[in-house]
């Protein structure tokens, strides 16, 4: 089915449906959020759905609509829908950045992060200038979602064009640390390191990671040469960046 035979298909299906429940195009638009709003809490989406195309027909100025418009498409698995509103969005000028964090609050709100995920996939696909901010946001959200695999490979694709990207170095040295690779994730601590000087983070993960290697801490982990020499540089190294008791203590006992 073509796009403008589904859409007339849609604008027929929507009418019938207007007409079921008693609605006009007098309707209020104060009546449509109304109705939108309750079919939304009760998680009836197909009505949930007609609301805010009805809505949206009255009103496109508003990223919160189009952003509850695309949640309910999401949970009825419409991504051919997404983006058709995405595109709406765009061309009544709304910002997408707008759109994504709308979109994201609304998808952890129903315990359905999926949505937002499968959102920035499919925009990805459907409109390829945008794959770079893309990635950024997937990168972001699978190091939320503590997904290691994809942390390595969202940030690996970032590095690529960029590598000095400190934020793309510090999502793939967590996702090595959760993947157990201390090896490759000490590198990549030590390249952000390399970057920026006054990485306190990296730092701090560089020097406790030291310091449990050099107590015998980590037995899986690969040994290190003068692990206390490193772990002692790091330490005091954060330590002067961001002091703290616990810091101090761990340099002291280093130095016993």
């Amino acid at each position: 089915m073509n796009k403008r035979i589904k859409n007339s298909y849609f604008g027929v299906v929507l009418a019938i449906f207007a007409a079921a429940i008693g609605l006009t195009s007098a309707t209020p638009y104060a009546t449509l959020a109304t109705r939108a709003e309750r079919f939304y809490t009760f998680g009836e989406w197909e009505s949930a759905a007609a609301m805010y195309e009805l809505m949206l027909a009255e009103r496109s100025d508003d990223a919160t609509i189009y952003a509850r418009s695309i949640v309910v498409s999401g949970m009825l698995g419409r991504s051919d829908e997404q983006i058709a509103v995405v595109e709406k969005s765009q061309s009544a000028g709304i910002a997408l950045v707008d759109i994504f964090a709308l979109v994201k609050k609304d998808a952890y709100s129903l315990c359905h992060p999926e949505i937002y995920e499968r959102l920035l996939l499919t925009i990805k696909e459907c409109q390829p200038w945008l794959r770079r901010s893309i990635n950024v946001r997937l990168s972001e959200y699978y190091d939320s979602r503590n997904n290691a695999p994809k942390m390595v490979e969202y940030a690996d694709t970032l590095l690529r064009v960029r590598a000095d990207d400190v934020e793309a170095l510090t999502i793939r040295a967590r996702g090595l640390m959760l993947d157990s690779r201390y090896d490759d994730a000490m590198a990549t601590y030590r390249a952000i390191v390399a970057v920026d000087s006054t990485a306190v983070d990296a730092c701090i993960n560089l020097g406790v990671y030291y310091y449990q290697l050099s107590r015998g801490d980590l037995p899986d982990a690969p040994p290190t040469v003068n692990a206390a020499d490193s772990a002692r540089r790091y330490l005091l190294r954060a330590h002067a960046l961001r002091p703290t008791p616990h810091l101090q203590k761990l340099i002291d006992s280093l130095s016993r």
